[in-house]
């Protein structure tokens, strides 16, 4: 009989693990068809890919397109696009190299200056967007062919540098090694250079990875949230910490970290933080999400959108810096169809396009020994019916202690759910005094105290 339960057990718990990988195969093949795209080329090139140089050139060619998706991850998700980031990141970069190389400006003025009027051309282009209606699409399209003429203007046609090596290391310079033992270390591991930094950093993201996935897989435990299998979850962080830690190992062995990856590093766990852990960002989700419903609940929608593109075009600016100290040079057609990166970045990095956190609720046991499920769906609250009807105070107390636990996790869609039901409360009021007001003028001998 207990072979019988055993055989059952592992069926179902195969079962559940099929249904899991089913359900979630955009996230899982995603990041299956990296690795498979990084085995192909590894074995074609002889192993030429994972090298430190290789490596290094990969983080720098990539940097302004990682910086730029940032920013555009705000703006698709609060429900926009922006066409023109390539452009104006390629007019920030001519801007630059015209006050660096042409004009003599000092190298910290030049940077300033540069961001300040990425915000300006996000501003421009928010305000229009944001508080006219007029769609991004137009706006952005408009912008992005406005800013290369304005890049062609501005540079007469022709490539303007050299810059200055104090400007070049903006993108080409590597953090020095600020920790001892890379002398020994070298020499123990055989290699030509051992940045100890480097290798530390690597150590400690992975150790962060670790432990902010166990951390997230015990709140979604005590709030009864639906995880994803354990094996699942050790296989995935361990994929992650681990990588973290190849390449920040291959990077230590060459010249250790780029500034630009520091700048990368810096900028991405800063936009995490905001757009998971503060109003903020749960606002830019809900604008997302329902634009009415946001606004009914008080959020002010213009503004936000507004910001989004402001912070869209100060990142675009840093990006063109980036993007031009790597060049060492400006030109006309620097940026030429780059939103279309940025925007694939986006979208097949998954950060868009993928699920968001199953909310479906395990059942949980009641005092009296009955359960009670919860389903959210779409923002939306569901309550199953209990398996037992008969409701006992134990019953309604635990219920009550549910109820105000669901309120706290969801204390914005109840304000987005109670600005909706004052609105159709108002909607019926009217509609009744108007019937009222017409029985009074139909009917003489009827009086409102008689209604």
């Amino acid at each position: 009989m207990s072979m019988a339960e055993d055989t059952n057990q592992k069926a179902g718990g195969s079962g559940r693990l099929a249904e899991y990988l089913t359900a979630h195969l955009r996230e899982y093949g995603l990041l299956f068809a990296l690795i498979a795209i990084m085995a192909f080329f590894q074995v074609v090139t002889s192993g030429t890919l994972l090298r430190p140089i290789n490596l290094t050139n990969l983080l720098l060619q990539n940097s302004y397109i990682v910086i730029m998706a940032l920013g555009m991850l705000i703006v698709i998700v609060a429900g926009h696009i922006d066409l023109s980031v390539g452009s104006v990141m390629g007019f920030v970069g001519a801007l630059a190299a015209v006050m660096v190389v042409n004009w003599e400006v000092p190298i910290a003025v030049t940077m300033a200056t540069c961001v300040v009027v990425g915000a300006l051309i996000g501003g421009a282009q928010g305000y229009w967007v944001a508080y006219w209606k007029i769609p991004s699409f137009i706006v952005t399209l408009a912008g992005m062919l406005v800013f290369r003429g304005l890049s062609l203007w501005l540079l007469e046609g022709q490539s303007v540098g050299p810059f200055p090596r104090e400007f070049q290391v903006i993108a080409t310079g590597f953090v020095p090694d600020v920790l001892p033992g890379g002398e020994a270390l070298k020499g123990v591991l055989g290699t030509r250079n051992f940045n100890v930094l480097a290798c530390a950093i690597g150590i400690i993201a992975a150790s962060w990875v670790v432990w902010a996935g166990l951390r997230k897989r015990a709140h979604n435990k005590a709030y009864g949230i639906e995880d994803e299998p354990r094996a699942f979850f050790v296989v995935r962080t361990a994929i992650i910490a681990l990588a973290l830690v190849f390449i920040l190992y291959k990077l230590a062995t060459f010249r250790g970290l780029p500034n630009v990856l520091l700048t990368m590093g810096v900028l991405t766990v800063v936009y995490a933080f905001i757009t998971e852990r503060t109003v903020l960002g749960r606002r830019i989700y809900a604008l997302g999400g329902n634009e009415k419903a946001a606004k009914l609940s008080g959020i002010k929608t213009e503004r936000l959108t507004f910001l989004a593109f402001v912070n869209m075009g100060i990142l675009a600016a840093i990006a063109g810096l980036v993007f031009a100290a790597r060049l060492n040079t400006a030109t006309p057609k620097a940026g030429f169809a780059l939103e279309l990166d940025v925007i694939a970045a986006v979208f097949i990095g998954g950060d868009v396009g993928r699920r968001r956190p199953d909310r479906r609720r395990r059942g949980r046991r009641l005092p009296d020994g009955g359960s009670q499920q919860r389903h959210v769906d779409h923002g939306h609250r569901h309550r199953l019916p209990a398996d037992d009807q008969g409701a006992g105070a134990a019953r309604g107390r635990d219920l009550r202690r549910l109820q105000q636990e669901e309120g706290l996790r969801h204390g914005f869609q109840t304000r987005q759910m109670a600005a909706q039901v004052a609105l159709c409360r108002m909607v019926r009021g009217q509609h009744e005094g108007r019937d009222l007001s017409s029985r009074l003028d139909e009917e003489p001998g009827l009086s409102r105290r008689s209604l």
